[in-house]
């Protein structure tokens, strides 16, 4: 059992809603650890982040500082510190 929970990648998952038009769920989008250890410690990353529909299969791909071209998509800043 260890082995498994060591081999997990922890993600950042963000939920978006769409408060203004009462939508309890718009998109979510799941981003794993290793992909935003790839970024630059102290770099501001502002990229374009598509979101999925599904939040079961909400996998992000890319890689930090590139933006997403599918709709929908959100705004996303983060810094590694």
């Amino acid at each position: 059992m260890e082995d498994l929970q060591e081999s997990i990648d922890p993600k950042i998952v963000l939920i978006c809603k769409d408060i203004e038009n009462d939508e309890p769920y718009c998109g979510s989008v799941s981003i794993p650890r290793s992909i935003i250890l790839e970024g630059e410690i102290d770099v501001p990353y502002k990229q374009w982040i598509t979101l999925f529909d599904d939040q079961a299969d909400d996998e992000y791909d890319g890689a930090m500082g590139i933006n997403d071209e599918e709709e929908p998509r959100i705004l996303f800043e983060m810094t590694i510190t």
